[in-house]
């Protein structure tokens, strides 16, 4: 099936500092929730968590230069992709030198997503596994390895503490993937994009009702936010804008929740 090639939008010299601006928002936004939930605990490792956020730093720069490729109909150049590897793989053996070495296998797992994403067999930023899978790393994974005792055990209260990062990763997802589809598909993405903002209301509605976790006027106050981000996305016709925009609303919206 021939793809169908996408419209560039102008790019202007302010578009660098929009992709450092993403860089920098995209790991602030996949393990905020972690961190201000690990700051209450004893004997916390910020050592270990410096390693882990300079990882993420390194694998959110490779992952936005995949996304721009794949909207140009192109891929990340395999022996830039190996260096990336590389220099992840020693990360992620010093983070788990420094932490619990099991945790090391959720990343090397959350590696070998990034790696088929980039992957010329398959039009994987264009599926909803994608979708799926990369909500749970960057929602539910990344911010449990902050909280994770070993062995791996997974709190069921902070599962559900968690569920408006999840949420708001969803969301995020489905705006980049409609920014990047080549395969026509951006309706369905646009569509799912508002669903999901929907269930992320849900979440934390559902967070303050039923488990008391938030206060009904941040409950508001972010709910406000989330439908003034939607607007603002669909009225900007810069992507990097509207992406960069729309992640320091929901960053902001995070730290107000959890802080």
């Amino acid at each position: 099936m021939e793809r169908a090639k996408t419209k560039q939008p102008a790019t202007g010299k302010n578009s660098l500092s929009f992709l450092f601006s993403l860089v920098f928002l995209q790991t602030a936004l996949s393990i905020t929730p972690g961190i201000l939930l690990y700051k209450n605990q004893d004997g916390s490792n910020w050592q270990g968590a410096f390693l882990l956020i300079l990882y993420l730093v390194v694998s959110n720069f490779s992952e936005l230069a995949v996304r721009m490729q794949y909207r140009k109909d192109s891929r990340f150049p395999a022996a830039a992709y190996s260096i990336k590897l590389l220099l992840c793989s020693v990360l992620i053996i010093l983070f788990a030198s420094q932490t619990q070495w099991q945790f090391a296998l959720i990343l090397f797992g959350y590696e070998l997503f990034q790696t088929v994403a980039n992957s010329r067999q398959y039009f994987y930023l264009d599926s909803f596994y994608y979708t799926l899978l990369n909500p749970l790393f960057k929602g539910f994974l990344l911010n449990m390895l902050f909280l994770m005792k070993a062995p791996i055990f997974f709190d069921p209260n902070q599962i559900t503490a968690l569920l408006p990062a999840f949420f708001v990763s969803i969301v995020l997802t489905l705006f980049q993937q409609g920014q990047v589809s080549s395969r026509n598909r951006k309706p369905i993405f646009i569509a799912c994009f508002l669903i999901g903002t929907l269930l992320f209301m849900g979440s934390i509605l559902y967070l303050h009702l039923g488990k008391g976790y938030f206060s009904l006027w941040r409950v508001f106050a972010m709910v406000f936010a989330s439908l003034m981000a939607t607007i603002f996305t669909f009225r900007q016709k810069n992507f990097l804008k509207a992406e960069t925009t729309l992640d320091l609303i929901y960053l902001l919206g995070l730290i107000f929740l959890y802080f």
